[in-house]
């Protein structure tokens, strides 16, 4: 880890590109991003040791982050990592064996490792050839493909990669669409966070997903078939008003990551959308996002609240959140679930800065954070 007077004296972009090294040393595997892994010598030393139910949700805000990085800068590693990261999506999905479903993560491993059993999903671990993926998928998982997806289409895809881009969503959404709206796991039931169905539907969060993932397909993919099940979610189901709400108020009422799945969900739905009564409710949702979230000076939630409100004041403390940000190291015992007699693995774990790179290239992209910062 850099000493405390090394950073003082770094530049956002130096510690940008210090945090960017860091990800392909520790946090990078075949461009999947592993947020949370466990150090040798607990750890394996290839780095493959962790917890990988936000795998997904990860490597597609990172593919975002990337997509960002080579906009401004036209770096071949950007454009290289951006293209691995784009490629570890598609696979989460051709790994299973099907289509149109996808994993939370993969690894190389022959047989199960000792971390499976201690983490949330230890029953949802399959193998596949020389590698194991974990399944049951969630919105958050969605989530990040979505994102990822839209972001490398717009701003980083050729039209070979533009086309990739359009078979692995439709592949996913159409599966999703036909299983009402249900992520659905290769038993055939649905998920644990899987359900936007309008039959069943009870967070208005995932309504706004729901419209998000669709109104996305449709930008990526060309297909009038995204539109038109997007246009029947708002017309016979009520999303669109459902999405206004998808906040829950007070603040605090929900776990904090569910704000990072609805202001990134509203980035690209108020932007893609052309009509003006339904832009006016999603302005309207993020109004409501924002009355509880002005005074956090995450940047993620105060850049692109100003890409969606152009006349909005970024909080003084943003920067410095960027300059306080460093890697998060944990000592802890790491024991299985479901066997609290068990004697556990003393270990340090390790976080990915995949949010610190998404924050800062999306407000350089922006003009929000300028090159000598």
């Amino acid at each position: 880890m850099p000493r405390k007077s090394d950073t003082a004296r770094e530049s956002l972009l130096d510690k940008a590109v210090r945090l960017e090294r860091f990800q392909g040393e520790r946090h990078l595997f075949e461009g999947l991003v592993l947020n949370h892994v466990v150090l040798p010598p607990a750890g394996r030393e290839d780095y493959l040791t962790g917890n990988f139910e936000d795998v997904c949700i990860s490597t597609g805000h990172y593919l975002g982050a990337e997509s960002f990085r080579y906009a401004v800068t036209k770096d071949e590693q950007a454009l290289r990592r951006a293209r691995e990261s784009a490629s570890a999506l598609r696979k989460l999905q051709t790994i299973t064996g099907t289509t149109g479903f996808f994993a939370r993560g993969f690894k190389t491993a022959a047989e199960p490792t000792w971390d499976e059993a201690c983490y949330f999903f230890p029953r949802e671990w399959h193998q596949a050839g020389d590698y194991r993926w974990l399944g049951d998928p969630s919105s958050d998982s969605m989530n990040g493909r979505t994102f990822g997806w839209a972001c490398y289409f717009d701003l980083v895809a050729d039209e070979r990669a533009k086309r990739e881009a359009a078979e692995d969503v439709s592949a996913v959404v159409s599966q999703w669409i036909e299983n009402d709206f249900r992520i659905v796991d290769i038993d055939g039931r649905m998920t644990l966070w899987g359900n936007f169905s309008p039959a069943i539907l009870e967070e208005d969060l995932n309504a706004l997903q729901a419209l998000n993932h669709l109104k996305c397909a449709h930008h990526i993919t060309g297909d009038e078939r995204f539109e038109r099940e997007y246009r029947r979610l708002i017309r016979d189901f009520g999303y669109a008003d459902r999405a206004v709400v998808a906040k829950v108020l007070p603040h605090g009422s929900t776990p904090p990551w569910d704000d990072n799945l609805g202001m990134t969900a509203l980035f690209h739905l108020a932007q893609y959308e052309d009509d003006r009564a339904l832009r006016g409710l999603y302005q309207e949702s993020v109004a409501r996002y924002w009355s509880a979230l002005r005074d956090d000076p995450n940047p993620f939630f105060q850049f692109a609240h100003k890409v969606l409100q152009p006349d909005a004041e970024i909080h003084p403390g943003t920067m410095g959140w960027f300059r306080e940000y460093e890697v998060r190291r944990q000592k802890r015992v790491i024991k299985p679930r479901y066997r609290e007699d068990a004697p556990g693995v003393e270990g340090e774990t390790e976080g990915s800065p995949h949010a610190f790179l998404r924050a800062y290239w999306m407000g350089r992209y922006y003009g929000f954070i300028g090159e000598e910062e």
